[in-house]
């Protein structure tokens, strides 16, 4: 199944967010919510939060939360298979924070066995082999991580409401980008692409004003906001928003150097922007769902990796050099990847926290500029497949 880590991780968003947990109710709603494909966990999970221990564990810290763990992890292991209890216990391990199955030696006289026969259910024994079966789940190298794998259709599915959202509101932004461009940026003399980096700048620079900031961390899209009904408005916001201000100004600068001449009208530049930014971000969401890696995603790094790998490549293939202006200097297209590529490599494969189990490349595997070099690459292999294949077809329908 794999959504118990993503539950915990948005349980714990909610906590944050000053989610009720003086009663059940308010927890069993939010996480029914959010449960999406998994109709598998629907009863495990009512049964999870009507508990008194969960909510002891979820508003208790130290030894009294250790405690409440340690006995519902008891509880579950004597109730659900190891497929489910592995979920559950992901998904409290990550909203607590706390690894939930601790060893038995820190249940004190707070939460003890009979404790948990006064909450309605039978005093658990020793643990069975079924409860000390392990929660970790293997993260297996490079070689097999795009293999099929039976979950990837339930992933899919999961973000795919997502998914629809940021198409619809890419279509809505990029009629609101023409009819802007015509009003504003027109008038000043501005291009299409000179515009796109002026407001993705401006964006950032107002989510760095105190009292702003937490618009940046609500506006970038993370594994739990990706399947959220309440959140999948981050799938049109987290194109426009970057999660590191130094991001921001490098992709800045590539766009002025990479679009500043466009011919191309604001609103096919701003559809184009955001649907390869989509699909980037979808395919690395998709990844990090199956591998367990946890990340904020945003920002236009996606559009500028596809522009750059195919301008390089297509140099390549057609044996000239492509080159793009920056006042007295061209550079060429395989300078700005190379340039581009060591940035983000310097950004994307270093771990988000300490305790990030995630091996580097599975990091690059989960990272929307990967997949927007890749996708640059292919659409380079493809213009140039028909440029080769173009006298052919024509001598063949003359002929």
């Amino acid at each position: 199944m794999g959504i118990g880590r993503d539950l915990g991780l948005q349980l714990r968003d909610w906590i944050q967010n000053g989610l009720d947990l003086s009663g059940s109710t308010a927890l069993t709603n939010r996480l029914m919510d959010a449960l999406g494909a998994e109709p598998a966990l629907r009863g495990p999970l009512r049964d999870l939060a009507a508990q008194p221990l969960t909510l002891r564990a979820l508003s208790r810290r130290g030894a009294e939360q250790q405690a409440a763990l340690q006995a519902l992890r008891q509880l579950l292991s004597e109730t659900y298979s190891p497929r489910v209890l592995a979920e559950l216990l992901d998904l409290l391990e990550a909203a607590t924070g706390v690894l939930a199955g601790a060893p038995a030696s820190v249940v004190g006289p707070d939460v003890s066995p009979s404790t948990a026969q006064s909450a309605g259910h039978p005093a658990p024994g020793p643990s069975s082999p079924r409860g000390r079966t392990s929660t970790r789940r293997s993260t297996p190298g490079w070689p097999g991580l795009l293999r099929r794998q039976p979950a990837w259709e339930a992933e899919l599915i999961a973000i795919a409401p997502g998914l629809l959202v940021g198409l619809t509101g890419a279509m809505v932004l990029a009629w609101g980008a023409g009819e802007l461009d015509r009003w504003t940026f027109a008038r000043l003399g501005w291009s299409s692409g000179v515009a796109l980096a002026v407001v993705l700048l401006g964006l950032q620079l107002i989510t760095r004003v105190p009292g702003l900031t937490r618009l940046r961390r609500l506006g970038l899209l993370n594994r739990p906001a990706s399947v959220d009904p309440h959140r999948l408005w981050a799938w049109i916001s987290a194109p426009w928003i970057h999660a590191v201000t130094a991001e921001a100004l490098v992709n800045a600068l590539l766009l002025l150097i990479l679009l500043g001449p466009t011919p191309l009208g604001a609103g096919k530049l701003v559809l184009r922007y955001l649907l390869t930014c989509l699909a980037c971000q979808g395919a690395a969401l998709l990844v990090a769902r199956r591998r367990g890696v946890d990340r904020r995603w945003g920002g236009a790094s996606p559009a500028i990796a596809a522009l750059t790998a195919m301008a390089a490549t297509l140099s390549l293939l057609q044996g000239q050099e492509l080159r793009f202006s920056a006042g007295p200097l061209t550079i060429p297209a395989w300078v700005l990847m190379v340039v581009n590529a060591g940035l983000q490599l310097s950004w994307q494969l270093p771990r988000s926290s300490p305790d990030d189990p995630s091996r580097p490349v599975e990091r690059l595997w989960c990272s929307p500029w990967w997949w927007g070099s890749l996708g640059g690459v292919a659409w380079a292999l493809i213009t140039r497949s028909g440029e080769l294949l173009a006298p052919l077809l024509k001598a063949g329908a003359t002929g």
